[in-house]
């Protein structure tokens, strides 16, 4: 009978914590633990070697040597492991992945096959190990959660007048945010502005692509309650990156706050969060043209039109946040547990 689920990642991030809490919750007779896993050394082997009949291992990784030497260990002890990941097929597969796709998918495979399963976070999650061969090996879907309460708050924006855009994201290349930049230059004199809302290498270099453009803002890094807060001020998120994203969770979070999206389709947890016409805008050309004219199409929407999509965003969060819960994925794979 298991009665221990150990959840291994590269880090410990807060909404992690928020996931583990709910599910054991949810499952008191089962014990979680999450573990760095920069911390797997002979003490946690050896309390895992002791637990082997009564455990189950899921790993937020594959590629370290932590992660490899706890599969190897995990095949020897024969404790049912499984591998939680958010890559995307347009992922692995767009631009210079295309070339190393093959080796890839080699490895993927090699990796499934080793494992008692793949847990899905999404569609194009599970199209990518489908894609791979290993159809057989996925679980139920856990989807990727946020703090849903910290962004489900009541909104501050009234849809009048000054149409405010907000993008969120490290500051770096291929998150593609100088199209954002370009695309505002091409229409100075709309009633309109931009809030930027992080930090990167590429920060320097976007401040001059602004110029003086004052409708532009640099924000910098900001913590998650200021994040949530400016995107109940937002009209609209913005969200460039495409097949760069391989999930994105600030797509999840402008959903919760009931904020619609103008995005490349390619995006990750597109499928997941966003439908064009409802609660997004689709810009499958990376170019400042065809993010100026989607923009330009934003800026001049009737106020009733942004309410509308505003509406379809508190739905589709809605939906999905109750498809995030771990206590989904618990129920249906982890052998005798009892929901509390």
């Amino acid at each position: 009978m298991i009665d221990q689920v150990y959840y291994v990642l590269p880090t410990v991030p807060p909404y992690r914590i928020a996931e583990m809490a709910r599910a054991q919750n949810a499952y008191p007779n089962l014990r979680f633990q999450l573990v760095d896993s920069s911390n797997v050394g002979k003490d946690f082997l050896d309390d895992l070697e002791r637990d082997q009949c009564r455990s189950i291992l899921i790993l937020g990784g594959y590629r370290s040597r932590p992660f490899r030497h706890l599969i190897s260990t995990a095949k020897r002890l024969q404790i049912p492991t499984f591998l939680r990941t958010d890559s995307s097929l347009a992922h692995e597969t767009q631009g210079l992945g295309r070339y190393s796709w093959p080796l890839k998918r080699l490895v993927f495979r090699s990796v499934a096959q080793r494992l008692t399963g793949v847990i899905p976070t999404g569609e194009t999650n599970a199209t990518l190990w489908a894609n791979v061969g290993v159809a057989d090996r996925l679980t139920a879907a856990w989807p990727q959660g946020i703090d849903f309460e910290r962004f489900s708050l009541p909104s501050e924006r009234n849809q009048e007048g000054t149409r405010r855009f907000l993008l969120v994201a490290r500051l770096i290349r291929r998150k593609r945010i100088d199209l954002v930049v370009r695309a505002f230059n091409e229409y100075p004199h709309l009633d309109m502005t931009l809030e930027i809302v992080g930090d990167g290498p590429e920060r320097q270099r976007l401040r001059s692509l602004a110029g003086s453009d004052a409708r532009i803002g640099f924000r910098g890094a900001l913590p998650p309650d200021f994040v949530a807060a400016a995107m109940h001020r937002a009209d609209f998120l913005l969200h460039p990156a495409g097949a760069g994203e391989p999930f994105g969770l600030v797509l999840v979070e402008a959903a919760c706050a009931k904020l619609p999206v103008i995005v490349d389709p390619l995006a990750g947890a597109v499928p997941e969060v966003a439908e064009e016409g409802a609660n997004a805008m689709f810009v499958p050309n990376p170019s400042p043209l065809a993010w100026g004219a989607a923009i330009r199409a934003a800026a001049t929407m009737p106020a009733k039109d942004l309410a509308t999509m505003s509406d379809n965003a508190s739905c589709i969060g809605s939906r999905y946040a109750q498809s995030a819960n771990p206590t989904l994925w618990i129920s249906k794979t982890v052998p005798g547990a009892r929901h509390g």
